[in-house]
């Protein structure tokens, strides 16, 4: 674009504001006006982490929530996420994520799971807000549950419980090991 011309539309471009008419809207007459916006109804999903099958994982770092509202993506997190929807019936899905890579070289493997997922149908009027609950599965073999009411606490997860006893167990041998060679250096 030649130097006059980029002048000329900038002269034009800043005496209009963004909310104003098109460029040249002045000089033909034309009224703009902008379109109605819908009535409008909100999905309020409230996602609740599971009980990790391992000790020292937590959902809430590394597993990604991805909401579906009609097979479209919509922004979601763990706890309250609202999601504007038009009125009428909507299919809400939620799905799992893990990504992780090892080694960190081009070429190194790249673990990407999906898991957890659950649909449920909704009827959304407008200016409605439903309230609906996302309860995550304990494990990657099962589905998560949706709900209108809060989920109960997950379940006592057993592995989590053997694998907090091992690590205890192999720290009350270490200090055994420990205390013994001290004993052995001390006595000799």
């Amino acid at each position: 674009m030649p130097p006059s011309a980029r002048r000329k539309y900038r002269e034009r471009r800043s005496r209009h504001s963004v909310l104003d008419a098109p460029i040249g809207a002045e000089d033909e007459g034309v009224d703009v006006a902008f379109p109605a916006v819908p009535a409008q109804g909100w999905i309020r999903l409230i996602c609740v982490p599971g009980d990790s099958a391992n000790a020292f994982i937590k959902y809430e770092h590394g597993v990604n929530v991805s909401a579906f509202v009609d097979s479209v993506a919509r922004m979601s997190n763990w706890g309250e996420s609202f999601l504007p929807v038009t009125p009428g019936d909507r299919v809400l899905s939620v799905q799992l994520g893990a990504f992780g890579s090892f080694g960190g070289t081009p070429g190194s493997a790249v673990l990407n799971t999906q898991f957890g997922t659950a649909s449920i149908p909704l009827r959304v009027a407008a200016g409605q807000t439903v309230t609906v609950f996302y309860a995550a599965p304990n494990g990657i073999g099962t589905p998560g549950r949706f709900s209108f009411t809060p989920p109960p606490p997950p379940p006592v997860n057993g592995v989590k419980i053997a694998q907090i006893a091992i690590l205890s167990l192999c720290g009350a041998f270490l200090l055994l090991i420990i205390g013994f060679c001290l004993l052995l250096l001390v006595g000799s």
